[in-house]
């Protein structure tokens, strides 16, 4: 796959993620996926499986709109290096704000390896008081 290839995959994922689109969401996410929240010593990585039940969990937290936004995006080779900012209007009242740095790496156009570079302190008390974002109702 090219560089631009790449980045169009990204900006797909990210269209799923917007619509809980779990089909292309676990499509575009390779096997043998490893998702790394860089988090201060919780880093370890994500399966392929507990992405998807964040992402649901994240559309259980929701009480109104999502948006997230590639601000900036370069690719090299199977790399691709997004910012993008995020707002979710969340059930609990709070509105969430963020911005995150990612780095993908994909291989036949799938992502298998990431790191997510997140404010933590700001999703903290954004879902203070709501279920864990991988927990099911």
């Amino acid at each position: 796959m090219t560089s631009e290839q790449n980045k169009q995959i990204i900006l797909q994922m990210f269209a799923a993620q917007l619509t809980n689109d779990l089909q292309t969401y676990s499509q575009i996410l390779a096997e043998d996926l490893q998702w790394k929240i860089m988090q201060g010593g919780m880093d370890r990585p994500r399966s392929k499986t507990e992405m998807i039940e964040m992402l649901q969990g994240v559309h259980r937290s929701l009480r109104g709109k999502w948006t997230k936004e590639a601000v900036h995006m370069v690719a090299e080779g199977d790399y691709v290096a997004c910012e993008a900012v995020a707002m979710m209007e969340l059930a609990n009242g709070n509105v969430y704000n963020q911005t995150y740095h990612y780095v993908y790496r994909l291989r036949d156009g799938q992502v298998f390896e990431v790191r997510e570079y997140v404010d933590t302190l700001a999703a903290y008390r954004a879902f203070e008081g709501q279920q864990e974002l991988g927990e099911k109702t």
